[in-house]
């Protein structure tokens, strides 16, 4: 009797608004071949309220254990989270993608990122008028978010989130409130791919290629053309394909 191959075991991190319910088509695209996970992050979707006050510490350590082993792959701040999972529970992080993630900002450009995050958790919290439809419709406006095709804007799933959920999200888990982890970089030992879209800032494609080195041999830069950050949901197809190679070489 012939035994079923045991599919490699994804878990796939969404980006800030988002929830997990964006990764249906990238999953679609890896069935047969990866078993997706696809949880709600901290702050987002269906996850616990207790779960809203996790720094990116917690925050990775949780997901880490809740998902349990396999590879990890996140995008933006799903990225961050993975990524403080892979140094602080990395017994359950067998192989690492990273997409559209730094690994610290500099202390100036933190400390005003930190000031304008705190501006938008004050105006998700305000609760006047259509604050979170408003907030939404701004976010998707930032040109981060430019070359999303419409189908994966997502927009009625980003509504699903709670103004405070997404509030205490951008306080405890905001790219401002990384600290810089350069320094630890070279503790990451599985094998780990960083995706970047040629078209993104330069300065995520830099610090794609510095990360790399930073870490050691196990780490790869792939540079996606035509793509800007949102490479996931710009061209999942060509995503997908990423994922399989990467994933199934270890089966």
């Amino acid at each position: 009797m012939s035994q079923v191959p045991v599919r490699p075991r994804v878990v796939l991190l969404h980006g800030f608004t988002q929830t997990g319910g964006v990764w249906a088509e990238l999953a679609r695209l890896l069935r047969g071949h990866l078993e997706a996970v696809t949880p709600d992050l901290p702050g987002h979707g269906q996850s616990p309220p207790e779960w809203d006050t996790d720094s990116l510490i917690e925050a990775g350590r949780r997901v880490a254990e809740s998902s349990g082993p396999g590879g990890y792959v996140g995008y933006s701040l799903g990225g961050r989270i993975a990524l403080h999972a892979a140094l602080e529970a990395d017994t359950n992080v067998e192989r690492l993608v990273l997409v559209g993630v730094r690994a610290g900002l500099p202390p100036a450009e933190a400390a005003k990122r930190r000031d304008a995050d705190m501006g938008l958790s004050k105006r998700l919290r305000s609760g006047s008028g259509n604050t979170m439809a408003e907030f939404v419709d701004d976010w998707l406006a930032q040109p981060f978010n430019a070359r999303l095709p419409p189908v994966a804007r997502h927009r009625d799933l980003r509504l699903t989130n709670r103004p405070e959920g997404l509030a205490a999200s951008l306080l405890n888990c905001g790219v401002g409130t990384q600290q810089p982890l350069w320094n630890r970089l070279h503790e990451l030992s599985m094998p780990i791919m960083l995706v970047v879209g040629q078209e993104d800032s330069d300065s995520f494609v830099t610090e794609a290629h510095q990360m790399a080195r930073q870490i050691g041999p196990n780490a790869d830069v792939v540079e996606v053309p035509s793509v800007g950050h949102a490479v996931p949901f710009e061209a999942p197809a060509l995503f997908a394909e990423l994922l399989r190679e990467f994933f199934t070489a270890a089966a």
